[in-house]
């Protein structure tokens, strides 16, 4: 009797720790919006059933520096700073150990980026040119995600179809975000 609990505890506890962990990594992010209606300094980021599950906001706003960002999301947080701050086509975010970089494939082009974490890389574009009401990566291997405004001209609220593989961090996603502020938004 005492062997068979033991096989039983053995093989339960782990699968109910994995059965856990995975809705934790699973988690989507559906769309983002200003937390106050006349400013873009603080954004309210929306998990998978549409919950204030996260932020993401400039670190100086009395300073009005757009160079350095903050952010937290289902419990991760990081930062999210300008390399050199003469080259607003480099950023890093760092977070739990994670460097991902976003970086404009063409200086002087802000319309499509390359979002590299680890050994990975995806193309971050937006969808028509020079407008940037909507963006997308399109990945054969990674899967979607494409981002767009909620209402045409007015970024103050997004939508996101979050199809990217489980396997990329949400890292990944908020750099893709805050790319896309930036490129997206008036820094006034």
């Amino acid at each position: 009797m005492i062997y068979r609990f033991k096989s039983f505890r053995s093989f339960f506890l782990p699968a109910l720790f994995l059965f856990f962990s995975l809705d934790c990594f699973s988690q989507y992010i559906v769309g983002l919006h200003t937390r106050w209606e006349d400013s873009f300094q603080e954004w309210v980021i929306l998990g998978e059933y549409e919950v204030d599950d996260g932020q993401l906001e400039i670190r100086w706003k009395l300073k009005n520096d757009w160079t350095e960002w903050n952010f937290t999301f289902s419990g991760i947080s990081g930062d999210i700073i300008m390399r050199h701050k003469s080259n607003p086509g480099f950023w890093e975010l760092r977070s739990n150990g994670l460097l991902v970089t976003a970086r404009a494939i063409w200086p002087q082009d802000p319309t499509q980026w390359q979002i590299t974490y680890g050994n990975d890389k995806l193309i971050l574009k937006t969808r028509f040119g020079l407008i940037g009401n909507e963006w997308l990566v399109d990945d054969n291997m990674a899967g979607s995600f494409y981002m767009y405004t909620e209402w045409e001209g007015d970024p103050r609220s997004w939508i996101i179809e979050d199809n990217l593989a489980e396997n990329i961090p949400v890292q990944v996603k908020i750099a893709m975000i805050q790319t896309v502020i930036m490129q997206s938004i008036p820094k006034k």
